[in-house]
Protein backbone atom coordinates (compact mmCIF):
# COMPACT_ATOMS: atom_id res chain seq x y z
CA UNK A 1 0.00 0.00 0.00
CA UNK A 2 1.65 3.26 -0.75
CA UNK A 3 2.16 6.49 1.03
CA UNK A 4 -1.34 8.21 -0.34
CA UNK A 5 -3.17 5.23 -0.03
CA UNK A 6 -2.58 4.99 3.74
CA UNK A 7 -3.38 8.50 4.44
CA UNK A 8 -6.27 8.75 1.99
CA UNK A 9 -7.56 5.67 4.47
CA UNK A 10 -6.82 7.53 7.52
CA UNK A 11 -8.95 10.56 6.78
CA UNK A 12 -12.74 10.44 8.03
CA UNK A 13 -15.40 10.17 5.00
CA UNK A 14 -19.45 9.76 4.99
CA UNK A 15 -20.95 6.20 5.21
CA UNK A 16 -24.43 4.72 4.68
CA UNK A 17 -25.28 2.48 7.59
CA UNK A 18 -28.11 0.36 7.74
CA UNK A 19 -30.11 0.01 11.08
CA UNK A 20 -33.25 -2.08 12.47
CA UNK A 21 -36.93 -1.37 11.39
CA UNK A 22 -37.90 2.51 12.97
CA UNK A 23 -33.93 2.96 15.02
CA UNK A 24 -33.16 5.99 13.10
CA UNK A 25 -33.85 7.92 16.10
CA UNK A 26 -32.11 5.86 18.99
CA UNK A 27 -29.08 4.82 16.56
CA UNK A 28 -28.35 8.52 15.36
CA UNK A 29 -28.69 9.09 19.10
CA UNK A 30 -26.15 6.49 19.87
CA UNK A 31 -23.51 7.18 18.02
CA UNK A 32 -23.38 11.37 18.45
CA UNK A 33 -23.48 10.22 21.97
CA UNK A 34 -20.18 8.19 20.95
CA UNK A 35 -18.66 11.38 19.61
CA UNK A 36 -19.16 10.09 16.09
CA UNK A 37 -21.14 12.74 13.40
CA UNK A 38 -23.58 11.57 12.37
CA UNK A 39 -26.63 12.67 9.60
CA UNK A 40 -30.25 11.09 9.78
CA UNK A 41 -32.02 12.79 6.91
CA UNK A 42 -35.46 13.45 7.99
CA UNK A 43 -38.80 15.28 6.24
CA UNK A 44 -41.78 16.92 8.13
CA UNK A 45 -44.79 15.21 7.22
CA UNK A 46 -48.13 16.22 8.62
CA UNK A 47 -50.69 13.38 9.58
CA UNK A 48 -54.14 12.69 10.37
CA UNK A 49 -55.51 11.53 13.61
CA UNK A 50 -59.30 11.24 14.26
CA UNK A 51 -59.45 14.04 16.59
CA UNK A 52 -56.15 15.83 15.63
CA UNK A 53 -53.17 16.91 13.10
CA UNK A 54 -50.03 15.83 13.87
CA UNK A 55 -46.39 16.81 12.41
CA UNK A 56 -43.86 14.56 12.37
CA UNK A 57 -40.43 13.88 11.56
CA UNK A 58 -39.81 10.72 9.29
CA UNK A 59 -36.49 9.74 7.74
CA UNK A 60 -36.06 10.02 4.00
CA UNK A 61 -34.46 6.90 3.78
CA UNK A 62 -36.31 4.09 6.12
CA UNK A 63 -33.27 2.23 8.50
CA UNK A 64 -30.31 4.15 6.95
CA UNK A 65 -28.61 6.98 7.79
CA UNK A 66 -24.91 8.43 7.54
CA UNK A 67 -22.10 8.43 9.49
CA UNK A 68 -18.83 10.57 8.91
CA UNK A 69 -16.25 8.46 10.58
CA UNK A 70 -11.91 7.35 9.23
CA UNK A 71 -13.34 3.76 8.02
CA UNK A 72 -11.18 1.84 10.59
CA UNK A 73 -13.60 2.95 13.31
CA UNK A 74 -16.25 0.94 11.86
CA UNK A 75 -16.58 -2.06 13.81
CA UNK A 76 -16.60 0.35 16.88
CA UNK A 77 -19.96 1.88 15.11
CA UNK A 78 -21.58 -1.97 14.53
CA UNK A 79 -20.54 -2.62 18.17
CA UNK A 80 -22.49 0.50 19.78
CA UNK A 81 -24.88 -1.27 22.14
CA UNK A 82 -28.33 -0.94 21.77
CA UNK A 83 -28.07 1.18 18.64
CA UNK A 84 -29.64 -1.30 16.09
CA UNK A 85 -27.11 -0.87 13.73
CA UNK A 86 -27.21 -4.21 11.23
CA UNK A 87 -24.39 -3.11 8.90
CA UNK A 88 -22.33 -0.83 6.96
CA UNK A 89 -23.65 -0.35 2.93
CA UNK A 90 -21.28 -1.78 1.28
CA UNK A 91 -20.06 -2.49 -2.65
CA UNK A 92 -17.78 -5.61 -3.27
CA UNK A 93 -17.41 -6.19 -0.04
CA UNK A 94 -16.17 -3.00 1.36
CA UNK A 95 -18.02 0.18 2.97
CA UNK A 96 -19.38 2.31 0.24
CA UNK A 97 -18.14 5.94 0.82
CA UNK A 98 -21.10 8.39 0.21
CA UNK A 99 -19.39 11.34 -2.48
CA UNK A 100 -20.03 14.78 -0.66
CA UNK A 101 -22.18 16.56 -3.44
CA UNK A 102 -24.43 13.05 -2.90
CA UNK A 103 -24.82 14.07 0.35
CA UNK A 104 -24.89 18.34 0.14
CA UNK A 105 -27.81 17.12 -2.21
CA UNK A 106 -29.80 15.21 0.16
CA UNK A 107 -28.86 18.13 2.67
CA UNK A 108 -30.23 20.20 0.33
CA UNK A 109 -33.15 18.19 -0.59
CA UNK A 110 -34.47 17.47 2.72
CA UNK A 111 -34.16 22.14 3.45
CA UNK A 112 -36.02 22.49 0.74
CA UNK A 113 -38.55 19.88 -0.06
CA UNK A 114 -42.21 19.46 0.60
CA UNK A 115 -44.20 17.09 1.76
CA UNK A 116 -44.77 14.98 -1.41
CA UNK A 117 -41.25 14.84 -2.77
CA UNK A 118 -42.60 13.94 -6.27
CA UNK A 119 -41.01 15.43 -9.52
CA UNK A 120 -41.90 16.28 -12.84
CA UNK A 121 -40.03 15.05 -15.53
CA UNK A 122 -40.01 15.66 -19.57
CA UNK A 123 -42.07 13.18 -22.21
CA UNK A 124 -38.60 11.74 -23.48
CA UNK A 125 -37.59 10.31 -20.73
CA UNK A 126 -37.78 6.43 -20.69
CA UNK A 127 -37.11 3.74 -17.48
CA UNK A 128 -33.65 2.85 -17.16
CA UNK A 129 -31.95 6.26 -19.01
CA UNK A 130 -29.55 7.62 -16.66
CA UNK A 131 -30.77 11.31 -15.50
CA UNK A 132 -29.02 14.17 -13.91
CA UNK A 133 -30.71 17.11 -12.46
CA UNK A 134 -29.35 20.31 -13.30
CA UNK A 135 -30.03 22.82 -10.98
CA UNK A 136 -31.45 23.56 -7.63
CA UNK A 137 -31.18 21.79 -4.36
CA UNK A 138 -30.77 18.07 -6.32
CA UNK A 139 -27.95 19.68 -8.79
CA UNK A 140 -25.45 17.11 -9.91
CA UNK A 141 -27.16 14.09 -8.71
CA UNK A 142 -27.22 11.51 -11.34
CA UNK A 143 -29.63 8.05 -11.06
CA UNK A 144 -31.43 5.74 -13.58
CA UNK A 145 -34.55 6.23 -13.74
CA UNK A 146 -36.79 3.26 -12.61
CA UNK A 147 -40.28 3.85 -12.71
CA UNK A 148 -42.56 7.25 -14.24
CA UNK A 149 -45.91 7.37 -12.67
CA UNK A 150 -48.50 9.47 -14.94
CA UNK A 151 -45.98 11.84 -16.56
CA UNK A 152 -45.63 13.43 -13.45
CA UNK A 153 -43.20 11.65 -11.25
CA UNK A 154 -39.90 10.20 -11.63
CA UNK A 155 -38.48 7.54 -9.35
CA UNK A 156 -34.53 7.95 -9.42
CA UNK A 157 -32.04 5.67 -7.52
CA UNK A 158 -29.42 7.18 -5.32
CA UNK A 159 -26.80 4.40 -5.83
CA UNK A 160 -24.51 4.75 -2.96
CA UNK A 161 -27.35 3.83 -0.73
CA UNK A 162 -28.95 1.46 -2.70
CA UNK A 163 -32.59 3.29 -2.69
CA UNK A 164 -35.05 5.67 -4.43
CA UNK A 165 -36.34 9.05 -3.40
CA UNK A 166 -39.29 10.66 -4.84
CA UNK A 167 -38.58 14.23 -5.73
CA UNK A 168 -40.71 17.50 -7.21
CA UNK A 169 -38.87 19.84 -9.29
CA UNK A 170 -39.80 21.59 -12.50
CA UNK A 171 -39.39 19.33 -15.74
CA UNK A 172 -36.56 22.15 -16.96
CA UNK A 173 -34.28 20.42 -14.26
CA UNK A 174 -34.11 16.64 -15.73
CA UNK A 175 -31.50 16.39 -18.09
CA UNK A 176 -30.40 13.13 -19.72
CA UNK A 177 -26.87 12.10 -19.26
CA UNK A 178 -25.02 9.84 -22.09
CA UNK A 179 -23.23 7.11 -20.22
CA UNK A 180 -20.13 7.09 -22.50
Amino acid sequence: MGKEEANDIKKPKWYAIYVRSNHEETAKKLLERANYTVYLPLLSERRRYTDRWVEKQIPLFRSYLFVYIDIRDRFDVLNTEGAGIVRFVSFRGQPAELHENELNAIKEYVKQTNKNGKVSIPDNLKVGQLVRVNTGPMRDLKGHLTEICNKQYIVVKIETVEQSILLKIPKSKIEIVSES
